[in-house]
């Protein structure tokens, strides 16, 4: 370190770390892009603007009804479909024969030689994508025990059930370890035990730095298991983000109140609803924060509040609770699980919302507007009786999905 001189350091130009970076480093990092597909076949139009990315280390729902194009997006990925307009991109290079050989393929209808073994099959499929025989049988004996299909490796692929028949299709998609996965309706058909092992290895692939995209009609696993999605309609996509994102993205929000009291029954009037449709009814099994108050009283002096990601009442400014019994101390409830939660006081006054199982306890259930007064609805609904649980949330994924491939509203709205 002595024998160096101070100005060496000047010497050095501010472009030299930069130049180290070889270009194809960031194209490599962009991962599968898919940029405005288009398809007919005759006069019918499968694909009309599909765009879809996955980036490496990525877990992607693609999402879209019966025949809005799905299948086809994934076919023409794998060269298997050649498609009118558009460009697919893989590393920032189109996909070629080299590359698709990296890429680990589960197609919807089932593609697979039913007179071979299972193992035999597996280690065929990794021997074309370019392993070599010991390698192959190596990473097909893996997986067979993986997949709970240890005890099967060498039955005839015809002998085996349909869900037996998927693992093996699922265990040729990944004995090349690939670096991308494109997998169609990968959980159709599956049973609990199997679509959790398999959302395992998803998650698990991701993680190890694959790209992951696959479609499901489950869109409550899809919700679980990914934090993208893509979802397509008619064609084209016509939304694609962070699952939150496009939960908190929608202008209205889902209102779930329970009472101590299960005899209670009360509605907003439409000044409270403020545009949203009310559906009063039974809220069961519903995990939110406790709201008990005293004698109908909810937080004030700092007021109960909305956030754009749900709502807080009785917030942390110091808001407690008035009117007999009061609660909603310690420095207030705040609004729990990523701001989607609403919270009026804690029973404990512990300074934080505590989750708490509704049970039976029948309530009251209602959409409002984003913007909505939520701290007049929990006043006025604390006014019928001591709440229990009052949660604020965004629609869930599923309804998003409706909306976005009904024409409906938009999640851009």
């Amino acid at each position: 370190m002595s024998d160096m001189d101070p100005g060496d350091v000047s010497d050095m130009d501010p472009g030299d770390e930069a130049s180290d970076m070889d270009p194809g480093d960031e194209a490599a990092s962009e991962g599968l892009v898919v940029s405005g597909l288009r398809k007919r076949f005759g006069g019918v139009v499968a694909l009309d603007g599909v765009d879809l990315r996955v980036r490496p280390g990525q877990l992607v729902g693609f999402l879209g009804p019966n025949g809005s194009g799905k299948t086809t997006t994934m076919r023409a990925v794998m060269r298997l479909v050649a498609v009118d307009g558009g460009t697919i991109r893989w590393g920032g290079r189109p996909v070629d024969e080299q590359q698709r050989r990296r890429i680990g393929y589960m197609p919807q209808e089932r593609g697979l030689y039913m007179r071979m073994g299972a193992r035999e099959h597996i280690a065929y499929v990794g021997r074309l994508a370019g392993l070599s025989a010991p390698a192959a049988a190596a990473s097909a004996g893996d997986w067979l025990e993986r997949l709970g299909l240890a005890d099967r490796r060498d039955d005839l692929v015809e002998s085996l059930s349909s869900g037996n028949r998927q693992r093996v299709q699922l265990a040729v998609a990944l004995v090349a370890d690939p670096d991308l996965l494109v997998l169609d309706e990968p959980f159709g058909g599956l049973d609990p035990v199997a679509a959790r092992t398999l959302a395992g290895i998803l998650t698990a692939r991701a993680a190890a730095g694959a790209a992951v995209v696959f479609s499901s009609h489950q869109l409550d696993l899809v919700g679980d298991l990914c934090e993208d999605v893509t979802i397509i309609a008619g064609g084209a996509t016509v939304a694609s983000g962070g699952v939150a994102e496009l939960r908190a993205r929608t202008p209205r929000r889902v209102v779930r109140i329970t009472w101590e009291d299960p005899a209670v029954r009360w509605a907003p009037g439409p000044r409270l609803r403020a545009g949203g449709a009310a559906t009063v009814g039974a809220s069961t099994g519903t995990s939110s924060a406790d709201a008990r108050t005293g004698s109908g009283a909810t937080g004030t002096g700092g007021g109960a509040t909305g956030t754009s990601g749900g709502a807080t009442a009785g917030t942390s400014s110091g808001a407690t609770g008035t009117g007999s019994g009061a609660t909603g101390t310690g420095g207030g409830a705040t609004g729990t699980g990523g701001g989607e939660t609403a919270a009026l006081g804690t029973a404990a006054g512990a300074g934080e919302a505590t989750a708490v199982e509704a049970g039976g306890a029948r309530g009251a259930c209602f959409e409002v507007p984003a913007g909505a007064d939520l701290a007049a609805i929990a006043t006025e609904a604390a006014s019928a009786g001591r709440i229990a649980t009052f949660s604020v949330e965004p629609p869930t994924l599923v309804e998003v999905f409706a909306d976005l491939v009904s024409g409906g509203r938009s999640a851009d709205e």
